[in-house]
């Protein structure tokens, strides 16, 4: 079994290796090369305090991808984005137009982005943020995964998670899925961690 669990985590990994010859650029072949090493890295020595150096890593990659790549707010993103700033200037007439009428839940998040946008009012902040909470998920994977798995395959889960295109593109997208992807994982590890010694508490 530990041996067809190393195979398909290794045809994982060549898998994902093979995405950059899609893009022919070099900052992906730089994240390929970065994200083999911490792998060569975490397989061969014992990472002291590996979620800070897991955080650290996460958020470099994705600021950096924020720095490099501009992605405007278009469509909903957009609209959202608007609702916020008149919400900050205390206009809050954005409640009457069709789109909050048909979604009133999105409510809820343009007032979590207003409060964002009062401490720093910039849509680079905002996906400053998104990177943060990115981040943070890739650190609450490799919790959630050291309660079922060794160590070393909690590392490399979260590291594969941690440099999938996708969550690191999506960082500079203004959506709602961000913050509730986060509050997901983070109650998954509150039912589940047995540090926390809540089995006596919650009936699962």
């Amino acid at each position: 079994m530990n041996k067809l669990k190393k195979f398909w985590i290794y045809c994982f990994i060549i898998c994902f290796s093979l995405i950059p010859i899609l893009f022919i650029s070099i900052p992906f072949y730089l994240m390929l090369l970065t994200f083999l090493s911490i792998i060569f890295i975490c397989l061969k020595f014992k990472l002291q305090k590996f979620p800070i150096f897991l955080f650290i890593v996460s958020l470099v990659i994705r600021i950096i991808f924020n720095i490099i790549i501009k992605t405007p707010p278009v469509s909903d993103f957009d609209v959202l984005l608007n609702a916020s700033r008149s919400l900050l200037g205390g206009d809050t007439s954005f409640n009457n137009s069709t789109y909050f009428n048909l979604w009133a839940y999105q409510i809820g998040f343009v007032t979590y982005q207003t409060l964002l946008l009062k401490i720093c009012n910039s849509v680079f902040f905002l996906k400053i943020v998104n990177c943060i909470i990115s981040s943070s998920i890739c650190v609450l994977i490799y919790l959630i995964s050291k309660e079922f798995v060794k160590e070393k395959s909690a590392q490399i889960v979260s590291i594969i998670y941690s440099f999938l295109v996708f969550t690191i593109s999506y960082t500079s997208v203004l959506s709602n899925q961000h913050i509730s992807t986060f509050l997901i994982y983070l109650s998954l590890y509150i039912l589940i961690a047995k540090k926390l010694k809540l089995e006596k508490v919650i009936n699962i």
